[in-house]
């Protein structure tokens, strides 16, 4: 992430973004009043930080969808149900972009009048385009209602459909299924709940190449696709 200091008028921070984008059409953009905030939804702001706070998420997301089944014609995929939710103020995974620069501004201002404000930029071009890993994990993080669930969702089902071999905190697919100790550690709920979720790689296919630290040939790396993720 690049971070630039400018001053608080409208004309720096326009020629601040247009040097580095020249292109502002189709930004989006994020105001946050203190500076010292994270980019960190809603759902993750809970615990001994956030006054004990406490959300599950699976079974809001459940039992919302109870609770209005008249949007389930046009909400299908979990991301427009978590979208509606968002609307309606519960804490999703979800951050509010705008496209807007003045009406991040004003969010960047609207309150601690005594802080510096940050307006975090977004280019959506940025985006890996092939995002279904991505996507798939975090799907499966909503609708999981534990550590042990989540777990036994990639292991027993995605990995079928993704068809390739994946690294979960650093235990290959392949090593979970043949080791049943190390598959306890990931299906067994009370040894799950002290593995937290650290990190999700896919397999990738790179032909011959030199690796310079060894002299050796290699034909494939694992490439993380979802870093410190939470369930």
């Amino acid at each position: 992430m690049l971070e630039i200091e400018t001053e608080g008028k409208i004309s720096s921070i326009i020629s601040s973004i247009s040097k580095l984008f020249p292109d502002t059409t189709e930004l989006l953009f994020r105001g946050q009043s203190d500076y010292r905030f994270q980019l960190s939804p809603s759902i993750f702001r809970q615990g001994i930080n956030y006054d004990n706070i406490s959300h599950n998420e699976a079974e809001m997301y459940f039992e919302f969808i109870r609770r209005y089944p008249e949007y389930s014609t046009n909400h299908k995929s979990i991301f427009e149900w978590l979208t509606l939710m968002q609307h309606y103020g519960l804490p999703t995974r979800l951050l509010d972009w705008t496209n807007n620069l003045l009406v991040a501004l004003y969010f960047g201002c609207e309150k601690d009048f005594d802080k510096d404000s940050a307006i975090y930029i977004f280019d959506p071009h940025t985006l890996y385009k092939e995002n279904s890993f991505s996507t798939l994990i975090l799907e499966t993080q909503v609708i999981s209602r534990s550590i042990d669930e989540f777990y036994k969702k990639i292991i027993f089902k995605l990995g079928d459909e993704i068809k390739s071999d994946l690294k979960i905190n650093g235990y290959s697919l392949s090593k979970i299924n043949t080791d049943p100790f190390i598959l306890m550690k990931f299906v067994h709920p009370s040894q799950a709940a002290n593995m937290p979720f650290t990190s999700f790689e896919v397999k990738q296919d790179i032909g011959p190449t030199l690796d310079m630290s060894t002299d050796k040939i290699i034909d494939y790396c694992y490439s993380d696709v979802l870093m410190h993720s939470e369930t």
